[in-house]
């Protein structure tokens, strides 16, 4: 999340699966993605196809590819999921050996972004010193309502957290992540160092559905010091104030936007096959 919070995780293997477990209403182009554990990706030496299998409800294998997105590994089937198909899956990992989860798929692919409002609430926190932090520095708490898919699981929509702008800060950088949960808002914080927390800082959420639709949020900034709301810093071009572009170029940059592509591959090959059937 940020500087302070600088455990390293004692475990390393497969944390988070989208979809969720027991998820339902899947959309039948949805990539199947599992979150490894901070730097699993530079230890692990063998092949990804040791590190995940997914099968239908016959018990075949489904055929697909793999790729690595940061720390998740990205499975996409070379097929669309067969609609109202149950599936399962296990994902492998270092210390954690073995995680199994299941899926349910819905009847339509996913062609609309998440509905998303996106204005978030900031609040600010002096936190202690801790051993790798012996300066302290300011925990941001950030909350926005809940996003909606209308075409796709809700349990697939993911919210990035940029920061925008702030005393150290040259581009987007991405300080928190969360997944979408059933409740009135979706908790997200990361922490400041002092020197970080020397000035007012701005942030922007962005909610990317299970196959790459991507709506930006509205700026909020906040003073992390003094507490305060600095509603006129969001709306004016200073240094490191958010704009669609570079907030667009972060999310390229952590290589979501992978998911966008394989999207479209798959709508281009549909053009040229002809339009692909919409399902009831």
């Amino acid at each position: 999340m940020g500087p302070l919070d600088c455990d390293p995780p004692a475990l390393l293997g497969p944390v988070e699966f989208f979809p969720a477990s027991g998820a339902g209403g899947v959309a039948l182009d949805a990539a199947v993605r599992v979150r490894y554990t901070p730097g699993f990706f530079a230890v692990w030496r063998d092949p990804l196809t040791r590190l995940l299998e997914i099968r239908d409800a016959s018990d075949a294998a489904v055929p697909g590819s793999l790729s690595v997105l940061g720390d998740t590994l990205v499975f996409r089937p070379d097929a669309p999921w067969a609609p109202g198909a149950a599936y399962r899956g296990t994902a492998f990992g270092i210390d954690i050996l073995q995680v199994r989860f299941s899926f349910r798929t819905g009847a339509v692919f996913d062609r609309e972004p998440p509905r998303f409002d996106g204005t978030p609430t900031l609040s600010t926190a002096r936190v202690d010193t801790r051993p790798c932090a012996p300066e302290g520095g300011y925990r941001i708490d950030v909350s926005v309502a809940p996003a909606s898919d209308p075409d796709g699981a809700q349990g697939d929509v993911e919210y990035l957290l940029f920061q925008t702008r702030g005393p150290t800060i040259e581009a987007p950088l991405l300080r928190a992540r969360a997944r979408n949960f059933a409740g009135p808002s979706i908790p997200l914080a990361f922490t400041l160092t002092p020197a970080e927390a020397a000035a007012p800082i701005c942030v922007v959420i962005v909610a990317i559905d299970g196959v790459g639709h991507a709506v930006e949020g509205s700026p909020a900034c906040v003073d992390p010091v003094q507490g305060n709301y600095f509603a006129p810093l969001c709306s004016v071009g200073l240094p490191g104030a958010s704009t669609r572009g570079t907030i667009r170029g972060a999310v390229a940059t952590m290589a979501v936007l992978g998911l966008v592509y394989a999207r479209r591959r798959r709508k281009e090959r549909g053009q040229r096959r002809g339009p692909a059937p919409r399902l009831a």
